[in-house]
C-alpha cells in the first residue's frame, strides 16, 4: 500500500519514511502541504502522515483542503505532533484527522497505528465495492422497473380496450365507470347485442388485485366474447329459453374455472340477458353485490337478485336465475364491491345506502353524464382518488326497445276498439303497457 509522509524537516522526513518502508509500505515523500496536495491529485494514495507544524500550509490546513478537494476515495489522515492539549486534539479532529501519533515517533506505535489505518481503509474499500455493486443493482432494478411499468401500462391500455365502446344498442343506452386500484384491475365488464333481440351484460370481480387477478379477468372476458363460436351466442341459440341459457353459461364458467390448473382464483359476477322482445331481464348473481333497479315510474332504487356462490370455488355450486320486468326509463346498475367499500379519510365505508341515495339523485342526470357524476362522488368521499379496490359500475337505461313500442301500439289499438263484455270476461292474459312518459298500466286481452 502506498502512503505519503509530509514534513518540512528533512531529517524527520527521512526517519519516518524509512520506518514506513521497513513496515512494507511504498512510501512517497513531500516537504510541504502544497507538494502533498499535488501528489494526491496524481497518485491513488489513501494514507497520509503529516507533521502538524510546517511553514505556509500546516498539517490541519492541508487536511481541511484534502477533505474538500479529494473526492471519490477515502483518505486516512494521521497528524504527527508533539502537542497533547485537549484543544489541539479537537482542532486536529475538526480539520479532518483520523488519528494522531506523538513525536518522537515510536516504531512499534507507528506499526500498530498504521495497521489500524490499513484495516479501516480495507473496510472502506470493501464498503465502496459493495456500494458500487448496490448502485449497479439499483440501476438494473430501475431499468427493469421502467420496463415492467411500460409493460403494465401497455397491459392496462389493452384491458381498457376490452371494455365496451358503444353507448346505444337497439334502444338501450349504456354508460360505465372504471377506476382500477393499480395498473391492472381484477374487474372487467361488457355488454353487447346478440342479433337484434337480446342484449348480454356482465360484470366480473376477481378476488385479489394486480396482475394475477387481471389475467383471470382476461380469461373470463375471452370466454364470454360475442363471437358466433363463443359461450354466450352458442347457449342463447341452443337453449329453449333465455333463463336456461343464462344458467348454462354460468354453470359452464364455474365448471371451467373450478377445474382450471392455471387460474386458481375465484370471482364474483352478475351475468344477464335483456330480452328486447318482451322487456324482461334475466340474470344470475354469483356472489356479487345485487343489481340495483332504478324505477323511473316510482323514482325509487331497489335491489334485485338473490345472491349465490362465487364462481370457481366449488364445482357443485348451484345458481339461480332472477327475471324482472323493465319499463320505459328504468335503469339497471351493476357494480363491484369496490364502490360500496370505498373508504373516507376517517376509514368509514361508503356503503350501500349512500350508493342508493346517489343513484336517486341521478334520476334527472342524463345517462351520458352519470359516469362523471359518480366519479366526483367517489373522489369526494375518498378524498384522494386512489382506491384500495377496483371500482366498476355499469348503467343500462331502457328507453325505446321493441317491446315497449309493441306494447304502446297494442294499447292504442285497444283504446280505440270496443271489446264486448263476454270478451272481457273470457280474458286471462295480461299485457304490460308502458308509455313514453314512464306511466304504465295493464290491458286484458283474449286468451
Amino acid at each position: 500500500m502506498k502512503l505519503i509522509v509530509v514534513d518540512d524537516d528533512p531529517a524527520a522526513l527521512l526517519i519516518i519514511s524509512e520506518m514506513t518502508r521497513s513496515l512494507g509500505f511504498e512510501t512517497l515523500c513531500a516537504d510541504s502541504g502544497e507538494m502533498c496536495l499535488r501528489m494526491l491529485q496524481e497518485e491513488p494514495v489513501s494514507l497520509v502522515l503529516c507533521d502538524w507544524e510546517m511553514p505556509g500550509m500546516d498539517g490541519p490546513m492541508l487536511f481541511k483542503k484534502l477533505r474538500q478537494e479529494i473526492q471519490g476515495r477515502y483518505l486516512y489522515l494521521m497528524l504527527v505532533t508533539g502537542r497533547d492539549d485537549k484543544e489541539d486534539l479537537i482542532e486536529g479532529l475538526n480539520a479532518g484527522a483520523d488519528d494522531f501519533i506523538n513525536k518522537p515517533v515510536n516504531p512499534e506505535e507507528l506499526r500498530v497505528r498504521l495497521r489500524s489505518a490499513v484495516r479501516v481503509l480495507e473496510l472502506q474499500e470493501t464498503l465502496d465495492q459493495r456500494n458500487t455493486r448496490l448502485k449497479e443493482a439499483n440501476e438494473r432494478i430501475e431499468q427493469t422497473l421502467e420496463s415492467v411499468t411500460a409493460d403494465l401500462k401497455l397491459a392496462a391500455d389493452m384491458q381498457f380496450d376490452l371494455l365496451p365502446k358503444e353507448q346505444y344498442l337497439n334502444g338501450v343506452a349504456a354508460n360505465w365507470l372504471f377506476k382500477p386500484a393499480s395498473f391492472l384491475a381484477g374487474d372487467i365488464f361488457d355488454y353487447f347485442l346478440v342479433g337484434k333481440k337480446q342484449l348480454v351484460f356482465y360484470i366480473v370481480d376477481v378476488e385479489g388485485h394486480g396482475i394475477p387477478s387481471a389475467l383471470t379477468s382476461f380469461a373470463v372476458n375471452n370466454q364470454l366474447n360475442p363471437s358466433a363460436q363463443g359461450m354466450c351466442v352458442r347457449n342463447l341459440r341452443n337453449a329453449s329459453s333465455v333463463e336456461q341459457a343464462v344458467l348454462r353459461i354460468i354453470e359452464d364458467l364455474n365448471r371451467q374455472f373450478t377445474t382450471s390448473d392455471t387460474c386458481g382464483r375465484y370471482f364474483t359476477m352478475v351475468f344477464g340477458v335483456v330480452d328486447l322482445e318482451n322487456g324482461k331481464v334475466s340474470f344470475t348473481q354469483a356472489g356479487h353485490p345485487p343489481p340495483l333497479l332504478c324505477s323511473a315510474r316510482e323514482n325509487s332504487v331497489s335491489e334485485v337478485g338473490g345472491g349465490g356462490m362465487p364462481i370457481g370455488m366449488f364445482e357443485s355450486a348451484k345458481f339461480e336465475v332472477t327475471t324482472v320486468d323493465i319499463n320505459v326509463g328504468d335503469r339497471l346498475f351493476i357494480y363491484s364491491d369496490g364502490a360500496v367499500e370505498c373508504t373516507s379519510d376517517e376509514g368509514e365505508l361508503y356503503g350501500n345506502e349512500r350508493l342508493n341515495r346517489a343513484l336517486e339523485r341521478c334520476f334527472s342526470v342524463p345517462i351520458e353524464k352519470i359516469d362523471n357524476v359518480l366519479d366526483r362522488e367517489f373522489i369526494a368521499w375518498n378524498g384522494s382518488g386512489r382506491f384500495d379496490d377496483d371500482v366498476s359500475m355499469v348503467c343500462l337505461e331502457f328507453s325505446e326497445i321493441p317491446a315497449f313500442a309493441k306494447n304502446e301500439l297494442l294499447r292504442n289499438e285497444k283504446l280505440h276498439s270496443a271489446p264486448t263484455a263476454d270478451a272481457m270476461n273470457d280474458s286471462d292474459m295480461t299485457i304490460n303497457l308502458t308509455s313514453s312518459n314512464g306511466q304504465s298500466g295493464k290491458l286484458n286481452g283474449p286468451h
